[in-house]
């Protein structure tokens, strides 16, 4: 400790007391703040499903000019969907995206919907990816946390590889690759 410039063992129950009031304050999300990142979502989810609408349209039209019968079907062929269900699949979709909207519009109170342009689209957007940054971390944390405690469990967290444990049929290593694999595999979407 003195070499560390630790004078004594109080500044440990300090440390511990300023992560506590740290870790309480992040125990949930302001109220405002994951309203607005909800319709934020639903104003995306509706903006992607008018596009998908709009395609299926375009899509429908040049179907029915080219088959002006009517007959949607080739004979002897199964269709799974339809171009008449996926058209109203997609309306249905639009119809229940915009009564979700409307719903959080009177929720926080919006004056007029929120358009990629405007400020509060912008500020929402960042906070979603925040918030889903954060969440990649904390999987990552725990995925740490819980190989610290499985090479602790092992008697291995302070040792370097060894081929095998007294006792045990498997090789640490294989726990070991198992769980960095784990991590690898997660690592990347904090990265995104």
């Amino acid at each position: 400790m003195k070499d560390q410039g630790i004078g004594s063992t109080d500044i440990f129950h300090r440390w511990l007391e300023e992560e506590q009031v740290y870790l309480t304050s992040l125990k949930k999300e302001p109220v405002q703040e994951t309203l607005e990142m909800e319709y934020y979502q639903k104003l995306v989810n509706f903006h992607d499903h008018c596009k998908k609408l709009s395609e299926l349209q375009a899509a429908w039209h040049a179907h029915n000019a080219s088959n002006p019968t009517g007959n949607s079907k080739a004979p002897g062929k199964k269709r799974r969907y339809s171009p008449e269900t996926r058209l109203r699949h997609a309306r249905e979709l639009v119809q229940r995206d915009l009564a979700s909207v409307q719903e959080m519009e009177l929720e926080l109170n919006v004056v007029q919907r929120w358009t990629p342009d405007c400020e509060a689209w912008k500020a929402a957007s960042i906070l979603v990816a925040r918030r889903r940054y954060q969440r990649c971390l904390d999987e990552l944390e725990g995925l740490v946390v819980s190989r610290m405690f499985e090479l602790t469990k092992m008697n291995m967290s302070q040792t370097g590889p060894q081929s095998t444990l007294p006792g045990h049929q498997k090789r640490p290593g294989t726990i070991q690759r198992r769980r960095c694999q784990d991590v690898s595999t997660t690592a990347p979407a904090v990265l995104e």
